[in-house]
């Protein structure tokens, strides 16, 4: 049985049972889960080869995006949906590889920042390409018009969920 049967039948058998159950919710959250277990496992294959994960290149990835390239460990979290405990391990993995750099805010110092540097971004200058040609090759079946919809209701969901 493929993972969207599997899926459509449970809610389907809870619905049955409990008929106010939000079968329709309940699949999507589901499928999200799925979708998001399916990039990182295939995303973590690509990164074995820069000895990264997924998650660590996710952290990365926020930084540089980030004005400064800097945030504080708990905002780099809340951003990665990671917990304050794993962005602190993989936080100080990237230190020892020589990725990122932690110091201590000087604004408040029970804060700890990490700071991309000059090293982390040329690694990302490397995997960005790949790392793009992934998420373009899982996402081809739909269009442009598609992607922008479904981006549009995620964020909705993403705000309402606060």
């Amino acid at each position: 049985m493929n993972i969207l049967a599997a899926i459509e039948q449970w809610v389907t058998v809870a619905r049955r049972r409990y008929p106010d159950f939000p079968a329709e919710w309940a699949a999507i959250f589901a499928s999200i889960k799925r979708i998001d277990r399916e990039i990182n496992q295939g995303a973590d294959a690509l990164l074995q080869a820069w000895g990264i994960t997924y998650a660590e290149y996710s952290m990365l990835l926020v930084l540089y995006g980030t004005e400064g390239g800097a945030l504080s460990a708990t905002s780099l979290g809340e951003v990665v949906s990671e917990t304050s405990i794993h962005i602190s391990r993989a936080g100080r993995q990237l230190c020892e590889k020589g990725l990122l750099v932690r110091s201590v805010d000087t604004t408040d110092r029970r804060n700890t920042l990490f700071t991309l540097n000059h090293a982390g971004k040329s690694l990302l200058d490397r995997l960005l390409p790949i790392l793009t040609g992934l998420l373009q090759h899982k996402t081809q079946a739909f269009e442009f018009g598609e992607i922008t919809e479904l981006s549009r209701l995620l964020k909705q969901l993403m705000h309402k969920l606060g």
